[in-house]
């Protein structure tokens, strides 16, 4: 499997969408899991009996599982299709793709905002794709050792984005995003902090 090459014509990792870094990401960690998968079964052989390749293999193919349930997260189908979503499964899911992101790795995400969310209508992977660009456009440039991510809720809306006030470089990315997923957003300029807007359901 090939890796997405953020070199490549002249692009460099800031002007390429988070997104699509988080799907190198997983491009890459998924071809030394199925490297590690094929160099057991060869150690394997015919020999079923054998216990110790056998329980690396089960982890390697386990998170190879865990991998393909993060990416299919973030692909979309043809049609974006709102529908109920759990608001809560939505900012968890965007939790754990944060530190897909190379230069969040080693970061700690730290959420503040209520926890009992309300659920919301939206398309999932397309919502996912908009909060994930906009906490990346939102948080300082760089590798970070922190990710802050707020959730605000009022009667008509649920506001969710980076707790940073930074001024973001190019929104481009997060108003093309938006635009496929038929999503709001503010800030991003003068100090204001970045937010996406999900309708309450």
């Amino acid at each position: 499997m090939s890796t997405f090459d953020g070199s490549r014509n002249g692009a460099t990792s800031e002007t390429i969408p988070a997104t699509e870094r988080v799907l190198s990401g997983f491009c890459h960690d998924l071809n030394g899991q199925l490297a590690n998968a094929s160099g057991f079964l060869y150690l394997l052989g015919s020999d079923e009996a054998g216990e110790g390749p056998r329980g690396y293999l089960r982890e390697a193919l386990d998170r190879m599982e865990e991998l393909v349930r993060q990416l299919r997260w973030l692909a979309r189908d043809g049609q974006v299709v709102p529908e109920p979503v759990s608001t809560a499964d939505l900012v968890a899911s965007l939790e754990a793709l944060l530190t897909r992101l190379p230069r969040f790795h080693n970061a700690r995400v730290e959420r503040t905002g209520p926890t009992d969310l309300p659920a919301t209508r939206v398309d999932f992977h397309a919502a996912l794709r908009v909060l994930l660009t906009a906490v990346d456009a939102g948080t300082a440039p760089g590798d970070a050792t922190r990710v802050g991510l707020v959730v605000e809720v009022d009667d008509e809306e649920i506001r969710i984005g980076p707790d940073g006030p930074v001024d973001a470089e190019s929104l481009e990315c997060l108003a093309a995003e938006a635009a496929t997923a038929g999503l709001n957003w503010s800030g991003g300029r003068e100090g204001v902090p970045l937010r996406v807007q999900l309708p309450r359901l």
